[in-house]
């Protein structure tokens, strides 16, 4: 049974979503959005809808990928919540951060704090 895309394109954004969006913008960041889509007809769909309306996507591509390793190089660093997308992306050459479901609720800004500092350790080779 399929949701449709209604579902996917109304799905609530997390709270910290904005601070994260404004830190990846601010800095001298070339990021993308990459999904994997559900097995959901409509969820690339309303995936495309949901980052249209929020304006998430901007002029950047957004990546549809069931692999997201396939992106992975020394340059790339993937932000998940999944710890064996994280492991196969740094396993294939990438740098990964996980980033939890535990973040998801966080109304403090704890989660962009602590995101910010792990992309500039990176970054910054430290």
């Amino acid at each position: 049974h399929a949701l449709g895309p209604n579902f996917w394109e109304h799905l609530p954004l997390y709270c910290w979503t904005d601070r994260i969006l404004t830190m990846l913008n601010s800095g001298n960041w070339d990021w993308r959005v990459c999904t994997t889509p559900t097995l959901d007809s409509h969820c690339k769909v309303g995936t495309k809808r949901l980052l249209a309306r929020q304006d998430i996507k901007g002029t950047l591509p957004t990546l549809y990928a069931r692999d997201k390793s396939r992106y992975a190089d020394s340059k790339s660093i993937l932000i998940d919540d999944d710890p064996r997308v994280v492991d196969s992306f740094v396993r294939h050459g990438g740098q990964g951060i996980l980033f939890t479901y535990a973040w998801h609720g966080d109304s403090e800004g704890c989660a962009v704090e602590w995101l910010t500092k792990q992309i500039t350790k990176i970054v910054e080779g430290t």
